[in-house]
């Protein structure tokens, strides 16, 4: 599958504080924007399975903030963990962002070996966009689905 526009991919998330006391994380709302659009999601599938149709839909979670945006490419090598400072780090404020990472536990583990298969199963993206960002986001979002994919949701 393939999703336009094409945004960077984090794993990780630094907040930077601004006096603040209290922060909530950007994993904890995109855990919750997930399990959200999860819930609605299977209602969607339970009403279709209940009328015979095929599923009408794509559900992506999508969180959308006023924060600036900012994605960094260094070599992680000249990273100082104790002074929390990445030396020669090449900043870009970008639009938007996918979140890429383990949200939730998956209710069945199938065939799972290991751990990181496990890990693979309840693996989520969430894209975060930038507000100001948003209204070309709308315009230009495009996705395709992979063939098989689409025969099961749309019967082509």
């Amino acid at each position: 599958m393939w999703i336009a526009p094409r945004s960077p991919v984090a794993q990780y998330c630094v907040v930077r504080k601004n006096n603040q006391r209290t922060q909530e994380l950007l994993e904890k709302t995109a855990a919750e924007v997930v399990r959200a659009t999860e819930a609605v999601a299977q209602q969607n599938v339970d009403i279709h399975r209940q009328q015979r149709a095929r599923l009408s839909g794509v559900y992506v979670p999508v969180i959308v903030t006023t924060a600036r945006l900012s994605v960094c490419d260094f070599d992680p090598s000249r990273f100082d963990p104790a002074a929390g400072e990445i030396p020669g780090g090449d900043f870009n404020e970008v639009g938007m962002v996918r979140f890429a990472k383990s949200f939730s536990h998956p209710t069945s583990y199938g065939n799972a070996a290991q751990l990181e298969d496990v890990a693979a199963m309840s693996g989520h993206s969430v894209l975060i966009v930038q507000s100001q960002f948003f209204p070309e986001f709308l315009t230009r979002w495009q996705f395709d689905l992979h063939h098989e994919l689409a025969g099961v949701l749309w019967g082509s």
